[in-house]
């Protein structure tokens, strides 16, 4: 008897095929890992499971059941957006600070758009100087530190002093020092 293995919904199967059979179910991520016997299709508790597999395909089937629930309950529970931490934070989309600072891989992420924390930028921002160079994100932090604007024709960079937010480039181009918009047609007072 030593051979066969009992499972809790009362089948009994040849010890070493159950087992093949369970580690195909884990690394194919076929969850919940279910009887094989058509007519019954119940879920194999994770106690029968770890009686029969090594330690290794459990943990794998851990990790796979962790991503299904993740992925199961997405608005509330995240992965940290680091490659390889296993970190799940519980987190509302629409509510709460979008700052996550890791305690395991002590990493700083905006989960918002799962990139590195881009402090004083908005996600939209940031994918923006990302796209241009992504070199650049010392001058661009410099540049909205110091307030400085972009004019939108010849993309030339202006900083202002003094006087009114009506701005004329050196490219003779007028726009608004607030929004970067045409000048008079932008909608800023």
């Amino acid at each position: 008897m030593k051979d066969l293995a009992l499972i809790e919904c009362g089948h009994m199967f040849h010890t070493e095929c159950l087992q093949v059979y369970i580690k195909l179910q884990i690394d194919s991520k076929f969850l919940p890992v279910k009887c094989p016997l058509q007519e019954c299709r119940k879920q194999i508790p994770d106690t029968d499971i770890r009686s029969l597999i090594e330690l290794e395909f459990h943990q794998k089937l851990e990790r796979f059941q962790l991503e299904l629930f993740v992925e199961q309950n997405s608005t509330f529970y995240h992965f940290c957006p680091s490659p390889d931490c296993t970190n799940v934070i519980e987190w509302d989309a629409g509510k709460g600070p979008s700052k996550l600072e890791c305690p395991v891989c002590a990493q700083t992420h905006c989960l918002r758009c799962k990139t590195n924390w881009h402090e004083g930028f908005t996600c939209e921002e940031f994918f923006k100087i990302k796209e241009a160079n992504p070199d650049d994100m010392t001058f661009y932090s410099l540049a909205k530190e110091s307030k400085l604007q972009q004019c939108t024709q010849c993309k030339f960079w202006v900083q202002k002093t003094e006087g009114c937010d009506h701005i004329t480039c050196r490219c003779k181009y007028e726009f608004c020092y607030i929004c970067g918009g045409k000048h008079q047609e932008c909608g800023c007072n």
